[in-house]
Parts: structure tokens; sequence; C-alpha cells
């Protein structure tokens, strides 16, 4: 039993490797379009000129609202009470700005940095409101150590070589971190 069950695997083993290579098959989906050659882009279409700021067919005329979208959230969130540390650090990207802060009571959560409208008196400012949503409940106040809550906002090279001052607001204070 052995000994067929052995050369039935050599047989199907050659007959396999004796097809086509996957490389040359049409079920290989790389198959189906030949190289990619370069062309003169067209500029006319139908002796028209060709217009680049044509709006997509594919879109809803109405702003991207569709059949069953639904309503923008209503913003709940709140200022936190007290904001405690203000840290930035490089990245390849560009930096990230790290904030620490005390919530005003526990269960705070879906923290996060939200980007203001710059000042027109100060536009190398960049000011951050640090926000987070509390249960609907109330929920007792606790130590600093319960309350601490954590967020971080990413910005880009572009957008750091733009600012000399990054300060991130809370509800009765807010830090500042200046370049050197």
């Amino acid at each position: 039993m052995m000994r067929i069950s052995v050369t039935l695997l050599l047989i199907s083993t050659l007959v396999l490797s004796s097809c086509g290579s996957w490389q040359t098959s049409n079920a290989n989906p790389r198959n189906w379009f030949g190289r990619s050659n370069s062309i003169p882009a067209d500029t006319e279409v139908g002796g028209e000129p060709l217009l680049l700021t044509e709006t997509n067919p594919l879109l809803p005329a109405n702003g991207g609202k569709g059949l069953f979208s639904r309503p923008e959230p209503e913003d709940v969130s709140q200022s936190v009470e007290t904001i405690t540390s203000l840290k930035i650090e490089r990245t390849p990207t560009g930096a990230i700005i790290y904030a620490t802060a005390l919530a005003s009571r526990q269960g705070a959560f879906a923290a996060g940095l939200r980007l203001q409208e710059p000042d027109e008196d100060a536009p190398s400012v960049m000011t951050l409101s640090f926000r987070v949503n509390y249960p609907a409940n109330p929920t007792p106040v606790g130590s600093d150590r319960t309350r601490t809550v954590h967020a971080a906002y990413s910005i880009t090279h572009q957008q750091l070589a733009q600012i000399r001052t990054v300060r991130v607001e809370g509800a009765q204070n807010a830090r500042e971190s200046r370049r050197q």
C-alpha cells in the first residue's frame, strides 16, 4: 500500500511540474495586462480641450451625502480641566506633540488634540485644544492618577516649518513650547 501511494505521489509531481509555469499562465492576474509603456499625455478629447477640473461623475453632486448616510454626530466633547505636561518629539516625517492633562472627573474617554484656527495676529503659533468626552452618568472625581489623560498630535515638516510656538489649551490653563 505504501509503495502505491509513493508511486502516485511521484507521478503527480512529474505531471504537475511539466505544466506551464505560473508566470505565463492566464490564471495569473499579473498577466492580464501587458507591461506599461510611456506615452505622451492627451490634451484634447474629441477635438475639445481636456479639463482637469471636471467633477467626478461617479461621486454624488450633493457633496458626498448618500441615500443612507447619517447626519454628522453632535460634538459633545469638553475641554480638559488642566494641562499638566507638553512634550514635542521629532520624527522622520515631522514631529509628534504629546500632551498630558487632568480631567475634571474619572471616566474621560476619546481624548484628542484638535487644531484651532490660526490667530491672524500670531500666524506662527499652532494652537491645539485638548478635548475629552465624559460618560453620561456622573462619575466620582477620584485621585489625580485616575483622572490623567494622554493625547498626541502628529505634524509634518511642512507644518513645522511655519510654526514657532505650539500651544495646548485646557479649561483652566494652557502650556506652550517654543522652538529654540
